[in-house]
């Protein structure tokens, strides 16, 4: 995500909200290009590192 935000920037982009991460959902961060819009940017976190992904498909499963 820092090399995205690092690209932003250098192309004029004005960050908006820094690099922050929300438990079990990822890492996220707002920016405004150069033209006005606002968008977010958001790296999510990996399934397996959240919960055991294989107990998640028997729950799925049932």
């Amino acid at each position: 995500m820092d090399e995205y935000i690092h690209k932003i920037e250098e192309a004029g982009g004005k960050m908006l909200m820094e690099k922050q991460t929300v438990p079990n959902v990822g890492t996220m961060a707002a920016f405004e290009d150069t033209e006005g819009n606002v968008s977010v940017i958001m790296e999510p976190v990996e399934w397996d590192k959240m919960f055991n992904f294989s107990a998640f498909l028997l729950f799925l499963n049932r």
